[in-house]
């Protein structure tokens, strides 16, 4: 495990109870970026844009933003060969 994914695995779990009572309907971008890092955090191969807007059945345009915006914080990287992302 590398140092980034203990430490958002470590945040998760420290804030677990305030991320499963996040009102969708006021976050609810910022709770699918969460839920984005949790699947990332779970996928030791990465996952593309296709594969995470079908499992949160959101459009790929709408994945899209929110993996570019993980990725410009550094939270998402994406492999341009596999064109799959992974934690930052």
């Amino acid at each position: 495990m590398v140092s980034g994914e203990h430490s958002l695995l470590l945040f998760l779990d420290k804030f677990g109870k305030l991320y499963e009572s996040i009102d969708m309907s006021e976050v609810k971008t910022l709770a699918r970026g969460l839920m984005v890092l949790e699947k990332l955090a779970e996928a030791s191969d990465g996952l593309s844009i296709t594969e995470l807007a079908k499992t949160f059945e959101v459009d790929k345009g709408g994945m899209s933003r929110v993996l570019q915006t993980l990725s410009k914080y550094g939270f998402a990287e994406k492999n341009e060969r596999t064109r799959k992302y992974a934690l930052g």
